[in-house]
């Protein structure tokens, strides 16, 4: 099931298990599992941001949360903008934001 996983989201399978601490293949059911994706901005075609997506386990690995990484010099806005014009309040309605203020680093929940 762990390269299954690992397949879906089109990453190395010693990368899911070294990211999950995992030693072998075996994965309990509700477990979740970090997995690191590269995704270009379409603002600036040459940069990357980093979006990791945290995947249930249950029965079938369908259900991810997406989490991105606040890079220097992003807003919500923008972060909404490259994320598929996600509504800045339900970005801060997910994270609990009260205010627009964000910090280098910072993980936000973006679906």
């Amino acid at each position: 099931m762990l390269g299954e996983i690992a397949d879906k989201y089109n990453v190395a399978l010693t990368d899911l298990r070294k990211w999950n601490n995992i030693r072998g293949n075996k994965i309990r059911a509700g477990q979740k599992l970090y997995v690191w994706v590269h995704r270009p901005v379409k603002q600036a075609p040459e940069s990357e941001s980093k979006v990791n997506a945290i995947a249930s386990v249950d029965k079938e690995p369908s259900a991810n949360t997406k989490v991105y990484m606040v890079q220097p010099g992003d807003t919500l806005w923008s972060i909404s903008k490259v994320h598929g014009n996600i509504p800045v309040e339900k970005i801060k309605k997910l994270n609990k934001l009260k205010t627009n203020e964000l910090k280098p680093g910072q993980k936000l929940i973006i679906g």
